[in-house]
């Protein structure tokens, strides 16, 4: 096919330079016939170049829409990064909401704080926060967020605290199971789950109890979230029993909290 179409060229080629090359007289007498002769090839030529420039045009239309395709892949992560950063601030907008209501149905004076460090160690269940000395917060203050009960400060610095979290092994909070009255000891098992200690054998919790902070020991107010209860057992020689609590608290996702300072 591709030899086909370099012999008709050459055709055409040698046809036209014989018109051009001939005198004014001779080509006027020769133009008729030259024409009837070369016009079928004229018009294969058209289509032959009419498919070259065809080509050409699909060439840039395919360009086009591979142009078009990458600007549209740009604005599309555009908005994809648009759309996630509303998102996280619209989660923000919900949790702050829920922090300044608490802030505002709450009695106790409350200093707010961020988490800015956790603890990694399989021993100890802490976290840091942005405030310290300088904002009034001492050791053994109470922290709570929201949900409820997250801990109490051990260390500060200037700008700084340290607080162990209820769920660490040494955390102790006096417990009150709502439903029944009956008092506890919460302990942290450095795990996801805490325990109420010291339930009388005779008593009736179960699951789904809510327990709050009794207000024993000096260190939590009354009535502060702690959890809720998903299982119950009795202690080996049956004087008491104590039961498995779930914090209300998801110390996983915790960003802001509260000290209680009075």
């Amino acid at each position: 096919m591709a030899r086909r179409n370099i012999v008709f060229l050459a055709i055409v080629f040698f046809l036209l330079l014989v018109l051009l090359s001939a005198s004014p007289r001779v080509a006027s007498r020769i133009k008729e016939p030259l024409v009837n002769v070369i016009s079928p090839f004229l018009k294969a030529g058209e289509t032959v170049f009419g498919s070259i420039f065809g080509f050409g045009e699909r060439f840039k239309s395919v360009e086009r829409l591979r142009l078009e395709n990458s600007r549209l892949k740009v604005e599309v992560e555009r908005l994809r990064y648009r759309l996630n950063i509303l998102g996280e601030q619209a989660k923000e907008n919900r949790r702050l909401k829920k922090f300044l209501d608490f802030r505002k149905e709450t009695r106790h004076t409350l200093v707010p704080a961020r988490v800015i460090a956790r603890d990694p160690s399989m021993w100890h269940q802490s976290l840091v926060l942005d405030k310290g000395r300088n904002r009034g917060i001492g050791p053994e203050m109470s922290v709570v967020s929201s949900e409820g009960v997250v801990g109490q400060v051990l260390e500060t610095a200037a700008n700084s605290s340290r607080v162990l979290l209820m769920t660490d092994r040494n955390s102790r909070i006096g417990g009150l199971v709502q439903s029944t009255r009956e008092f506890g000891v919460v302990e942290g098992l450095s795990g996801p789950l805490c325990r109420l200690t010291y339930l009388p054998g005779s008593s009736l919790v179960r699951n789904g109890d809510r327990v709050i902070s009794s207000g024993l020991g000096g260190v939590f107010p009354k009535g502060l979230e702690i959890g809720m209860i998903v299982s119950v057992h009795e202690e080996k020689y049956g004087l008491y029993k104590y039961a498995l609590i779930k914090p209300s608290v998801n110390f996983n996702k915790l960003e802001e909290v509260f000290v209680i300072i009075e």
